[in-house]
């Protein structure tokens, strides 16, 4: 029997696939489970137009990401942090001070999406690596200075 599976089914297939399974195990196990839906023409018409909507929706997507990764490669993070008389600071610049700067500021990022191996911990201008997906990065700088009195 030819059906459309509606779900990731193990050894049979992934989701929206056409496939050729035995009809017992069709009508007797996912047909009941609503697992999968015969492929009739209206079905593949149906499942034809989810899949460009589909698609549709993954492209709108991806140009949002690179236009977020676009504004944060321009971006420049100052930070105003307390120093002590040796010019030490206070507290250290850690990814979640990052990422609730940034987000403050307009920018969607969470901590899991910033690289940073040791937090800050002097004043300066560095550059910090932010994993919009896993295959879009983008570079900002963060300005660590002393807290004006």
């Amino acid at each position: 029997m030819k059906v459309i599976l509606l779900e990731n089914i193990t050894g049979i297939g992934k989701k929206f696939e056409v496939k050729n399974i035995p009809d017992g195990y069709a009508r007797n196990h996912l047909l009941p489970q609503k697992k999968i839906k015969i492929a009739n023409s209206a079905n593949l018409k149906k499942l034809e137009a989810r899949c460009l909507a589909l698609k549709k929706h993954k492209t709108e997507e991806l140009v949002q990401v690179q236009d977020i990764a676009k504004q944060l490669n321009k971006f420049v993070l100052k930070l105003s942090v307390k120093v002590g008389e040796k010019g030490n600071l206070f507290e250290s610049i850690t990814k979640q001070k990052i990422a609730d700067s940034l987000n403050q500021q307009g920018m969607p990022v969470e901590k899991s999406q910033i690289e940073l191996t040791h937090p800050i911990k002097t004043l300066g201008n560095f550059s910090v690596t932010i994993n919009v997906t896993p295959d879009i990065k983008s570079q900002i700088q963060v300005q660590v200075k002393t807290i004006v009195r």
